[in-house]
């Protein structure tokens, strides 16, 4: 693992890498398209995971009132020291959250089925 040492050396350095390339993303996104009852919703949500690198407390919390479809930007508030920021949102992002929105019953932006915000659970459930 290290060059010339120990692993004791460089502690922080995993083993294996720790992300998802491109490709692996997209056929997790697709995916989570095939499987549950809210596919559709489960498909943005890892969408906009991946494309935005959010936390899972910070894409199942996200609200409406971050996004603005009109100049297709999303805030993303940052949880554990992190760097609030706006970010730009692809077409391909703005289409499915504008039927989101269109459906919605409540300020967050994935809800769960009795009307609040999806659970951390059901993220890592549909990611698995």
């Amino acid at each position: 693992m290290t060059k010339g040492g120990s692993d004791k050396e460089y502690p922080h350095v995993p083993d294996q890498r720790l992300h998802l390339t491109p490709d692996e993303a997209n056929r997790l996104i697709e995916c989570a398209a095939k499987r549950g009852r809210q596919r559709f919703r489960d498909k943005v949500m890892v969408r906009m995971t991946y494309r935005h690198g959010m936390r899972a407390s910070e894409v199942c919390t996200l609200r409406w009132d971050a996004i603005n479809l009109d100049e297709g930007t999303i805030f993303v508030r940052r949880r554990k020291m992190g760097k609030d920021s706006t970010h730009s949102l692809d077409r391909d992002e703005l289409a499915p959250l504008r039927k989101l929105h269109k459906d919605r019953t409540g300020p967050w932006v994935f809800e769960s089925e009795r009307g609040g915000h999806v659970s951390m659970d059901t993220l890592a459930r549909v990611i698995k």
